[in-house]
């Protein structure tokens, strides 16, 4: 086995004993669940110049890697989690096995036919052929369901292991992954099914998670919005439109939120190094709505662009922000209202945002104050008592925002918005042409122009809720085809109802 540290190829990673050892730091850092990646069994040797160490090369679901420990080691790992209060979620890849598995050889009906994936928008495609020329499990066949439920039950009944993060969810059949989620849940009632579907769009996302039976999904929406605007300064409409599509999710509470992963750039790396840009995203993220995952190596935080640097050796030295996702995850413990319930933009301007949270699960009210100016801003807080836990300043319930900031108040007693739909008016170009009008919102298309309303002339005018931000763009449509606007999106904040006059 090649192991050699100083080569980022080779193979890398602790192992299920190591982890056992950072459980109190886990604990102090207010961590509730642990999601490991696959440590099943895989391949030793190099494939394309990189080592299996990431797990998602299995040759065996039923067996733990010997890298990693034993069964005893998995078993003895989640038994003092537990102990602790954390539970164990397990990633499980069904979409495929590893380069050179000897499944291939003993069970090649178990595959489908070895053809590259040429049309990543052809979803048959997407589920029948290979990702990167990875032996693709054909689901449809009763013996390999059989394996893949077998051995899932197998690691699901021991003790405190709670969950599975389930890979490569756009590459599998949904109609595979509603019964096999289905059977699951029938027998451990209250797992955790989360799965990964890689897509920016919150409609599609949740049409999988109801069609595919999962308890929960990533929130990649939320995560491309959150880069956008803390590493490419992007305008503060990324994220304000996101959080305005939270009505397309069935369950917005249960999506799981997250800056970075193993298949994304460290936020850091992204951010060129701003580790103050890096701490008002964490800030973000650990006072959001869903449940929030912290990639390892955040706290530190770990760099890495590109694979396998993005996967990199944990090191536990020169903890930037160890400490303020500590306090943050408190200061959420102690305020249900960050974790649940329905967020509205309260105010909007392009670099200074206010989203307004209130949750039937909580007696009180919040504001998560959101500025991207470089020069402080003034503030009129909403009628009541808002405290927070930072130090403002205060005149007569006018606060100053620092610039580039991320503040939060609190107030007592439970207060909805009355975010009823009013009326958006685009007023169309009169030269004679016709033109849709496509955005970020169900009634825009979600950025599809054939779904958006079209118009010659005139104007078009769509019900959209109170309190939301709206991007858009005009597009003409000439026989079918469409001429996107070389402008920038457009931004509307939508806080009563209004007339705009769209610009191509």
């Amino acid at each position: 086995m090649n192991t050699n540290v100083k080569d980022p190829n080779a193979w890398h990673g602790g192992d299920l004993e190591g982890i056992r050892q950072k459980l109190p730091y886990l604990k102090e850092l207010g961590i509730t669940d642990i999601w490991l990646s696959p440590t099943f069994y895989a391949a030793e040797e190099n494939f394309f110049g990189h080592a299996a160490f990431h797990g998602y090369w299995t040759y065996d679901l039923s067996k733990i890697d010997p890298h990693f420990g034993t069964e005893r080691d998995l078993i003895a790992l989640a038994q003092d989690a537990q102990k602790y209060g954390i539970s164990m979620i397990l990633d499980f890849v069904v979409n495929h096995v590893g380069y050179g598995s000897p499944l291939v050889e003993e069970k090649p009906d178990w595959f489908h036919p070895a053809l590259t994936i040429e049309d990543w928008n052809d979803p048959r495609q997407l589920v029948e052929r290979q990702v990167h020329g990875l032996p693709d499990l054909d689901q449809d066949n009763p013996e390999v369901y059989q394996y893949l439920m077998n051995s899932a039950q197998k690691w699901l009944d021991i003790p405190n292991i709670s969950g599975l993060r389930l890979d490569a969810v756009k590459h599998v059949g949904i109609d595979f992954w509603n019964k096999f989620n289905q059977t699951l849940q029938k027998k451990h009632p209250n797992i955790m099914l989360l799965g990964e579907y890689f897509d920016g769009d919150p409609k599609k996302v949740d049409d999988i998670q109801r069609q595919g039976s999962f308890t929960h999904l990533f929130d990649f929406p939320l995560a491309f919005a959150l880069r956008d605007v803390y590493c490419d300064n992007k305008s503060l409409a990324n994220l304000a439109s996101t959080i305005s599509n939270d009505r397309l999710y069935t369950s917005p509470n249960q999506m799981v939120t997250f800056i970075d992963n193993h298949d994304m750039p460290r936020f850091i790396s992204l951010c060129k190094g701003n580790l103050s840009s890096m701490q008002n995203a964490l800030k973000v993220l650990l006072s959001w709505r869903g449940i929030p995952s912290v990639y390892y190596g955040t706290e530190i935080p770990l760099a890495g662009a590109k694979e396998p640097d993005n996967r990199a050796d944990m090191v536990f030295d020169n903890q930037a922000f160890y400490t303020f996702i500590r306090d943050a995850l408190k200061l959420r413990d102690e305020h249900p209202v960050l974790a649940s319930g329905k967020t509205n933009v309260l105010y909007y301007e392009k670099d200074f945002a206010v989203f307004y949270r209130n949750s039937e699960d909580a007696d009180e009210n919040a504001l998560i104050v959101l500025s991207q100016s470089k020069k402080s801003k003034s503030y009129t807080l909403p009628p009541g008592k808002w405290l927070s836990n930072e130090d403002h300043t205060h005149r007569e319930g006018e606060i100053d925002v620092a610039p580039k900031s991320v503040s939060i108040f609190f107030k007592k007693g439970r207060q909805p918005l009355d975010d009823a739909p009013v009326s958006l008016s685009f007023d169309i170009p009169d030269d004679g042409l016709t033109y849709a009008v496509t955005g970020s919102i169900a009634e825009l298309g979600n950025w599809n122009p054939e779904k958006a309303p079209r118009s010659k002339g005139g104007s078009i005018s769509i019900d959209v809720p109170k309190y939301s931000v709206v991007l858009y763009k005009l597009v003409k449509v000439r026989d079918s085809q469409y001429q996107w606007s070389k402008k920038a999106n457009s931004e509307v904040f939508v806080d009563k109802s209004k007339s705009i006059k769209a610009e191509f």
